[in-house]
């Protein structure tokens, strides 16, 4: 515990340093929350029913039937589920980069989501965060902060 209440401190005053910098000079070292890349959650659920399609015990899509690819990262994008409100589980990728993301479930046709990411503090220690989210050419969210949650109806 101490040394958790130790880092915290020295966080908060690398981040009041960081913060208090003139913008003419160099900021120092950033804390690690600075260089955690935001997520979204992905939710796919039946259009009429809103049943998940995907991630609850009786859905008839597994983890192993979608395909995630990026236009900056390619194919394969690694993605992780969380099930933390059993009752609405969903999928966490993380975006290193404005992108848009295509997801393929099974047969079903394909999804493209993009994620266009600004910087929240251009001076010192900026914070990447989710600006705009648009599905399949709708927008989500704009300004939508760390981790929106977008819900794909099939």
């Amino acid at each position: 515990m101490k040394k958790f209440l130790v880092v915290l401190a020295a966080s908060a005053m690398l981040w009041s340093a960081c913060k208090n910098t003139p913008a003419s000079s160099k900021c120092g070292i950033c804390p690690a929350i600075a260089i955690v890349a935001p997520t979204i959650g992905v939710r796919i659920v039946d259009k009429t029913s809103g049943v998940d399609l995907f991630l609850s015990p009786g859905s008839p899509y597994k983890s192993d039937d979608l395909k995630v690819s990026s236009s900056a990262d390619g194919s394969n994008v690694s993605f992780s589920v969380d099930s933390t409100d059993k009752a609405k589980r969903f999928v966490r990728i993380i975006a290193t980069s404005t992108q848009t993301f295509k997801l393929t479930l099974g047969s079903l046709a394909a999804d493209s989501i993009r994620v266009t990411l600004k910087l929240d503090s251009p001076k010192c220690c900026s914070i990447p965060k989710i600006h705009e989210v648009v599905l399949n050419n709708a927008v989500v969210c704009s300004a939508c902060g760390y981790n929106p949650l977008v819900v794909i109806k099939k």
